[in-house]
């Protein structure tokens, strides 16, 4: 089939060098021979212009003068006619001008009877052409190179040895940059495995570790020839196991948190949602997690489900859920709240007391929301 195809491409190349089409030509030469063919018409056209412009003796620029030559004698009795007569004074000048241009554009144009001829074979040989191949005349000269670019494709696709050098030139090259990214990747392993295990420490998350397993895969792929894995020990003296089968809910909000925080600096994603991020914590635990959340807001948007007055109370805005009751079909659906600075210190003080608030709590709550 390739043998077929290629047998048929040097056919067109053959018929394209006996042709030799140019970029742009069809285009240029039906133009010149749109113009030519009108020649006779072209210059009497443009013949007759200039006469009716400055060469009868009727002509616009002779009436102009004469107009001229009336407001002249009066123009003095009235300032209101000089704008007139300076308005005629420069139609003059244009008219004479555009006479001149067409008289250097007759002087300069050559109606050669050869030439016409010459375009009108190139035209025929460009239609011909087209027809048989089922393109339009306009399509050949990007068709032509298309057609050498397939051809030079099949040829080397025929020297066996030619593709196979290539193809260990691209593996010597794959080889080189796949070990430069390893070298790169173990590098920013190190460093990442550091910062998130110090993160840990403050995340309820005590003496755990957190660890990045960089190892070669046997599956090379686009992002090179190393397999990544994340592994975790949750507390001290357990041996770090994968991420997603040892570690609860909150601990992968929280480990999570501690991923994104340390990325934020180059982190792509324009939006995170954290959720049970609180689960399992308390106290100055769930203080530090709300300031992380609050620090990672300052680089990209940060969206925390929460029942944690601490965690709350570090929020920009504060958005309250509850489910309500339709009193059309009895179902229940959820209403979400954007609460006045004067409402969020009630559902601060509630999620810290429960139904019953006091002032005491109120100034907790109010004293919550400033150090957040």
């Amino acid at each position: 089939m390739n043998a077929e195809r290629l047998e048929r491409i040097r056919w067109f190349l053959e018929d394209m060098k006996d042709l030799g089409p140019s970029k742009n030509e069809w285009a240029s030469i039906n133009e010149e021979h749109t113009r030519l063919s009108r020649a006779t018409d072209i210059l009497e056209a443009c013949q007759s212009s200039r006469g009716l412009l400055t060469e009868e003796d009727s002509s616009v620029l002779s009436m102009i003068d004469t107009a001229l030559d009336r407001l002249g004698e009066v123009i003095d009795t009235d300032q209101k006619l000089e704008k007139i007569y300076n308005a005629l004074t420069d139609a003059r000048e244009i008219i004479d001008s555009a006479s001149d241009d067409i008289e250097h554009y007759l002087s300069r144009t050559d109606f050669d009877e050869s030439r016409f001829a010459e375009l009108d074979t190139r035209l025929s040989d460009y239609i011909r052409m087209a027809s048989k191949y089922h393109l339009e005349p306009e399509q050949l000269y990007n068709e032509y190179l298309s057609a050498k670019k397939k051809a030079h494709e099949f040829e080397e696709l025929g020297d066996l040895t030619a593709l196979e050098q290539k193809v260990k030139e691209a593996k010597e090259i794959y080889d080189a940059l796949a070990a430069e990214l390893s070298k790169y990747r173990k590098k920013g392993a190190q460093s990442m495995e550091r910062q998130i295990t110090k993160a840990m420490q403050t995340l309820a998350m005590e003496g755990g570790k957190f660890e990045i397993s960089v190892q070669n895969t046997e599956h090379p792929g686009p992002n090179g020839t190393d397999s990544v894995e994340f592994l975790v020990a949750g507390h001290a003296g357990v041996a770090p196991r994968p991420l997603i089968k040892v570690a609860s809910g909150g601990e992968l909000a929280r480990i999570s948190l501690a991923i994104a925080v340390t990325d934020s600096s180059t982190a792509t994603v324009d939006t995170l949602i954290f959720d049970e991020v609180d689960t399992g914590i308390g106290g100055a635990v769930a203080e530090t997690v709300g300031r992380l959340l609050k620090t990672l807001g300052s680089h990209q948007q940060v969206l925390c489900v929460t029942h944690l007055s601490q965690v709350a109370g570090c929020a920009e805005n504060h958005f309250r859920i509850e489910k309500v009751q339709s009193d059309k079909d009895k179902a229940p659906s959820s209403r979400i709240t954007l609460l006045t600075p004067e409402e969020r210190v009630e559902e601060i003080s509630r999620m810290m007391g429960g139904l019953k608030i006091t002032e005491v709590t109120r100034e907790h709550a109010k004293e919550m929301l400033h150090q957040g």
